[in-house]
């Protein structure tokens, strides 16, 4: 390809070539099928038949069609097969490699093809990187030659033997999987043997290919230097040659286990595949048998970069502009509308040196795969308390650190939880019901959510309601999911629940099934006795947090004391008080509704009243007379679930292939939460509901600020690198930036936890916990990670190779903007005059957006069980000191400005808000703007048309101080 053609004419190649694919593979086999039909016989043909084809000599015409479809049926297999090779190495980064079954012409003709596809498809997705006027990669470079400045043109390289575009992608872009670009920038360019590249398997000795525009020339280390055609050398810097030694591969080596037996650092590994690439594809697949060659143990390891451009030494963050944090985290909305992050649990991230105490293995505390609607009833009741326990914190208090095993907990309920599922089933059941309200209500048995639609269980057939689908036998109706969210939403706002007793039982062909507990009114369930139990709990737990409920009691009988924490939880000790409680409900409903309560099916359509409803768990067996008397006492309001009731209308029997529901007969995958994780959501729960917290802590001696008798060196920098997390993530003062996400992740760990990181806990916290990595893998990101941060004036690596015991850890000169942020509320709190102040604004001038912004998927999700609630409640506290500060002295516009930079951090707060009301005190307009604007994110916080209710009576009587009266809530 001439790098002056013009593009139309690629375009039109590259098309072409697409319409050539796309009719081998996809028109051969029709036009084949509908010429010839079958190619091989329909029979043996018998002797005589083959005697008198011998002697006339006479073939069927058919006969030459079918072994001339069955030769073109042979080479169409071969050529998918290279097209699918070459489309592999393509989505994996590298070169395809040699097929031993496909014949050489076929795969040479499958890369070309599919290298001219994919270029017009590199084209078309990346316009600015089209080559055929990429003029940008062929910019002039300039670098030095014999420590003299020198202008120079793009790098090229000459081919030598065993040389590949991995390889030279490797070593002049530092990036394997950029070989793509070099291929695109000398494909169809006539070399000096009159040749071309046309196939990147192919690479001639002698070529000269050209490198992109932002390559780098390598160090001699890294190979031997190449001469220039007229003979003198490029430098004068003597090629250094290693030595190697040969090893043969045994079964159960890996580069990582080689590398660390062989040279003494298992990261090495990068050495030995650099060395053997035209042998080894891929790092993770080495064969018995192969020779491979390992360099000296003396031998300097690959070459990193010192900082191109390090940071200043010092930092007037006081002259920053910072972007207001509305634009910085692309909100528009208006100022009342404050940017949150979610809520998380705490687990106090400690500065100090540690055991390096073992961390949570990958186990998981319960199976919650694919039960969405539970994992988010019990996230909803969580992210409740703690957004209240937000606005209720003293100063200076965060709340209180949960044990690891509470936090695994709330991990797994986060990753497996799936609000929008669980808002389209309640979404979809309100609409339901306010849909068939002109006819009889339906008779519900349950409901199963899946990953594309909603379906709704009954016990006889009945006619769907509008937009939803009527199943063969009549007795499911579903509604698919491809139905708009939002507009489901407002169709269902105001609709009463009409199933508040719907409770995940089981799962069945991958969905979640959830039970109509009033439907069945009474459920004996058999089988194993802690399995019982441990699906009570389960079921506790959810009817205690579900949103599918707008009124609902959840009655405990002799388990679940610690779930009393919940709302909706009460505990009795014995059947006796059981049978009271149960009675006792039953006349306060008689009380509100008379005699004769309502169905359950009532509420379906919104017609009539309700009743309050309650369920009885009782998982401990039970004799025939307390089943009996407990049988007694129940009615439409009451359902029970209980282990030995005998004469219940449903039966449930756990088996060693789930939970067997009778009598419609349903086989279900089992559910239930143990007793560990049980304790655990109480501990969650109890933690989100304490108000008091414990004291935030705020080192008095920080080690990342120098502060001298002067305030201006309050600002002076002790780091070399800053890992920034106060708004977009980002590394101030890096070698080179982050080519992967991984490994800034790995690099932001680390930074908050300077006792560093075995490659247990790395795996654990960097990585999925269903995709856990490979050594290689692992290998590989910390030498990313390595490359990006370089080495400091000394040479010495900012992330050094891992210590004897085992552990990775960064050097001192790698610090946080947290850390800043400490240090200055360490020092303002040592001055209360103005220049504390200044102090103050200076750690809330760091704040320049949500904390962790553009972190996504499974990124940096070990900052959201501890961390990220530490900043906020750092921030908070900076706030609050701030504006009080600035109160006593008058200064009510940049106490107001302090109050709004916590707001627009951790949302609702009643004591930003306090001191807005102080700091507006004098114009009562705004101070009933202020408490207006509360009520009204309140009230949408809630979900609750009441709000009063929900502020805490010191700031009401502020409020009614400062109007001298209450009417605002009346």
């Amino acid at each position: 390809m001439n790098l002056n053609e013009n593009p139309r004419g690629e375009a039109v190649r590259g098309l072409a070539s697409a319409a050539l694919l796309v009719g081998l593979l996809i028109g051969v086999p029709i036009l084949l099928i509908l010429g010839v039909g079958w190619p091989l016989p329909q029979g043996i043909p018998s002797g005589s038949d083959i005697v008198t084809t011998i002697k006339t000599g006479a073939v069927p015409p058919s006969t030459i069609w079918k072994s001339i479809s069955v030769v073109v049926w042979v080479l169409w297999f071969l050529l998918l097969a290279g097209v699918g090779v070459e489309a592999w190495a393509h989505l994996r980064g590298r070169v395809a490699p040699r097929v031993a079954f496909l014949p050489s012409f076929i795969q040479r003709f499958s890369a070309q093809v599919m290298g001219t596809t994919l270029l017009i498809a590199f084209s078309l997705q990346h316009p600015g990187l089209a080559t055929a006027d990429n003029q940008e990669l062929l910019a002039p470079t300039t670098f030095k030659i014999d420590a003299e400045a020198a202008d120079a043109g793009p790098h090229t390289h000459t081919v030598e033997r065993n040389d590949n575009l991995r390889q030279l992608a490797e070593r002049y872009l530092g990036d394997p999987n950029r070989w793509t670009e070099v291929f695109v920038l000398n494909e169809g360019q006539t070399q000096i043997d009159g040749g071309s590249l046309s196939d990147p398997n192919q690479l001639q000795a002698g070529w000269k290919l050209v490198m992109p525009g932002d390559s780098r020339t390598p160090s001699a280390a890294e190979f031997k230097i190449a001469e220039n055609s007229d003979g003198n050398q490029q430098s004068d810097v003597p090629a250094i040659e290693l030595d190697h030694s040969l090893i043969t591969v045994q079964t159960g080596d890996t580069l990582w286990g080689l590398a660390a037996q062989h040279l003494d650092d298992p990261e090495r590994w990068v050495d030995i595949f650099n060395s053997n690439q035209d042998i080894i594809q891929d790092p993770e697949v080495i064969l018995p048998g192969w020779q491979l060659e390992i360099p000296a143990i003396d031998s300097k390891p690959t070459e990193i970069l010192p900082p191109a451009q390090p940071l200043p030494e010092t930092v007037d963050y006081t002259a920053l502009q910072i972007q207001p944090l509305a634009e910085s985290v692309g909100h528009t909305a208006p100022v009342s509308a404050y940017a949150t992050t979610r809520p998380t649990v705490v687990a106090v991230v400690s500065s100090e040196s540690s055991d390096h105490q073992s961390v949570p293995t990958r186990e998981t505390m319960f199976a919650v795969g694919g039960l969405g609607v539970f994992a988010s009833s019990l996230g909803w009741v969580l992210a409740r308390l703690r957004r209240t326990q937000r606005r209720r914190l003293p100063n200076g208090r965060m709340p209180v650190p949960p044990s690891d095993g509470a936090v695994q907990l709330d991990q797994q309920l986060q990753a497996a939880s799936d609000p929008d599922a669980a808002l389209f089933l309640d979404a979809s059941l309100r609409i339901m019901s306010s849909r068939v309200a002109d006819n009889p209500p339906p008779s519900i048995v349950g409901v199963t959510m899946d990953s594309s639609r909603v379906s709704i269980h009954l016990s006889s057939p009945e006619v769907a309601p509008p937009g939803f689908h009527i199943g063969d036998d009549g007795t499911t109706w579903t509604l698919p999911k491809d139905h708009g969210l939002e507009l489901l939403l407002d169709e269902a706002d105001g609709v009463p629940a009409p199933l508040p007793t719907l409770a995940t039982v089981g799962k069945k062909d991958g969905g979640e099934f959830l039970l109509n507990l009033e439907h069945m009114a009474t459920l004996n369930l058999e089988g194993n006795h802690q399995a019982i139990i441990e699906l009570c709990a389960a079921m506790a737990m959810q009817l205690a947090s579900s949103h599918l409920a707008d009124d609902l009691t959840v009655l405990c009988v002799g388990f679940g004391r610690e779930l009393t924490v919940l709302e909706r939880v009460e505990h009795v000790p014995d059947l006796a008080s059981a049978t009271e409680r149960i009675r006792c409900h039953q006349r306060q409903n008689q009380a509100l509704l008379g005699s004769h309560p309502p169905s359950d099916r009532s509420r379906i359509g919104g017609n009539g009243d309700f009743c309050h409803p309650m369920v009885a768990l009782a998982p401990h067996k039970l004799s025939r007379e307390d089943a009996s008397e407990l049988l007694e006492a129940c009615d439409s309001s009451v359902s029970v679930v209980a282990h030995g009731l005998d004469g219940a209308s449903w039966a449930g029997q756990l088996n060693a292939h789930g939970l067997l529901l009778q009598p419609i007969g349903l086989q279900l995958e089992a559910h239930g939460l143990p007793d560990a994780a049980t304790a655990a959501f109480a501990e969650l729960a109890s933690s989100a509901k304490d108000t008091e917290g414990v004291a935030l802590t705020v080192p008095t001696e920080p080690q990342l600020i120098e502060v001298k008798h002067d305030a201006s060196a309050v600002g002076l920098l002790a780091v070399d690198i800053e890992v920034r997390v106060l708004g977009t993530i980002e590394v101030l003062g890096a070698a080179q930036p982050f080519t992967s996400r991984r490994a800034l992740d790995l690099v932001t760990y680390l930074a908050f936890h300077p006792e560093g990181a075995d490659r247990d806990q790395l795996r654990t916290h960097i990585w999925p916990s269903d995709e856990p990595p490979s050594e290689s893998t692992l290998a590989n990101t910390v030498s990313r990670a390595r490359k990006a941060l370089g080495t400091n004036e000394n040479g010495d690596l900012y992330l050094p190779r891992v210590s004897a015991k085992g552990i990775y850890q960064l050097q001192a000169g790698v610090g946080t903007d947290v850390g800043r942020f400490e240090a200055l509320i360490s020092a303002a709190r040592k001055d209360v005059g103005e220049r504390g102040r200044e102090q103050l604004q200076s750690a809330l001038d760091l704040v320049r957006g949500t904390p962790f912004t553009g972190s996504a998927g499974d990124m940096f999700r070990w900052a959201d069980f501890g961390l990220r609630t530490q900043i906020d409640c750092l921030v908070d506290t900076a706030a609050h000191e701030l504006a009080a500060r600035c109160l006593e002295v008058g200064d009510t516009d940049s106490a107001k400005k302090a109050a709004l930079t916590s707001l627009r951090l951790v949302g609702v707060c009643e004591q930003c808000y306090r001191l807005r009301l102080l700091a507006a005190a004098e114009n009562p307009t705004e101070v009933r703007q202020i408490m207006a604007e509360l009520v009204h994110l309140l009230k949408r916080e809630s979900n609750q048309p009441e709000s009063d209710d929900l502020i805490g009576p010191e700031l009401l009587e502020l409020y009614e101080q400062l109007m001298s009266t209450g009417s605002l809530f009346r």
